[in-house]
């Protein structure tokens, strides 16, 4: 009898245990706008490094960022509301970047094939949508 408490006991348990596991994978859709590139205007950039920053609806999220497919940094994002801003991200030569990863929480990759000429990268995530845009110049922030 005994034995069958137990059982019932520890198959309750696990039950519950199955129940309260959080679904940490992330749904969201892509767009990369590689249409609508800004004209180069013929000004120098800051530097020659890739920026990307981050915008919209970031809360407590974890993004994933590789370079030429090796891990580059893993960063935790939640944005200011005021601003709209959740913070930037100063990568290596862009001369020297072949592709870029990005990843939101357990989501899929998001790959980009930079533009030849050089272009910072503006991530907004917003309504289960992450957009990637193409910028000579970033928000007076950056």
């Amino acid at each position: 009898m005994r034995h069958l408490l137990f059982i019932f006991v520890l198959f309750i348990f696990t039950r519950c245990q199955h129940k309260n596991k959080v679904n940490t994978t992330c749904l969201y859709n892509v767009n990369i706008d590689y249409v609508n590139l800004p004209e180069i205007d013929g000004t120098e950039m800051y530097n020659d490094s890739l920026i990307i920053a981050f915008y919209e609806s970031f809360n407590k999220d974890t993004l994933t960022v590789s370079i030429n497919q090796k891990h580059f940094k893993t960063m935790f994002l939640t944005t200011d509301e005021r601003t709209g801003d959740a913070g930037y991200l100063q990568t290596i030569k862009y001369k020297d970047v072949k592709n870029i990863g990005l990843r939101i929480n357990s989501g899929k990759l998001i790959c980009i094939e930079p533009p030849k000429i050089h272009y910072n990268i503006q991530l907004m995530y917003l309504d289960s949508t992450a957009t990637v845009r193409f910028h000579r110049k970033l928000p007076a922030c950056y």
